[in-house]
């Protein structure tokens, strides 16, 4: 990806078919290039080009570009696991792979981080668009929230070619020390008073 953050985005299609509409682009400013070779190992793996002719405007306009420093405005955090039923609300994660929550409950060990980011225009991020592209602006804090140290978090390359563009917070886990409940929380360097966190109880029991 590129090390800039600005974009253009606009309401368009599916490049392949149906064709489907209403698929919202984003176009990076700062562009990236293609072998001939990487696109014809592209071509043969979809069976088809992957590229539609030309499409009129259709009073479509681009809108104008965002800079690496966009502010949130607010925030949602949540896991991929969702709230079980019966759970009061909380996510729950398994100790570990041996426990009964984990072999029969079939928990997620290690459910993705989604963070939905809102700025002041009322656009909204993607669960996993924000923290990758912008991994420097955003600081998960599994330590306040977990006086018994029972939940941490995963984070993987951006980019495993291009270390410089740093980690994200891919995943949440727990420990394995014990079960209890803790509280995941993250906020933004460019926006001190922005914060958004989700309860999670680490448990071990069957059905």
């Amino acid at each position: 990806m590129p090390t800039g953050g600005s974009y253009r985005t606009y309401t368009g299609s599916l490049t392949t078919p149906p064709l489907s509409s209403g698929v919202r682009w984003i176009v990076m400013d700062e562009p990236i290039t293609a072998s001939r070779e990487q696109i014809e190992k592209l071509r043969h793996a979809m069976h088809h080009n992957t590229n539609r002719s030309l499409q009129e405007l259709a009073g479509r306009t681009p809108a104008a570009a965002q800079s690496q420093e966009r502010v949130p405005v607010s925030a949602k955090l949540g896991l991929q696991s969702g709230i079980q039923p019966g759970a009061n609300g909380k996510n729950r994660i398994p100790l570990n792979r041996q426990v009964p929550a984990y072999t029969e409950r079939h928990l997620l060990e290690s459910p993705a981080i989604y963070l939905y980011v809102t700025f002041a225009d009322k656009t909204t991020t993607d669960s996993h668009e924000y923290k990758m592209g912008f991994a420097s602006n955003v600081v998960f804090d599994d330590v306040t929230g977990d006086p018994d140290d029972i939940i941490q978090v995963v984070y993987w390359p951006v980019d495993r070619k291009r270390p410089e563009l740093g980690k994200f917070a891919a995943q949440l886990t727990s420990t394995g020390k014990r079960v209890g409940n803790a509280t995941l929380k993250v906020t933004f360097r460019n926006a001190p008073g922005v914060t958004a966190s989700v309860p999670v109880e680490v448990v071990s029991g069957g059905k």
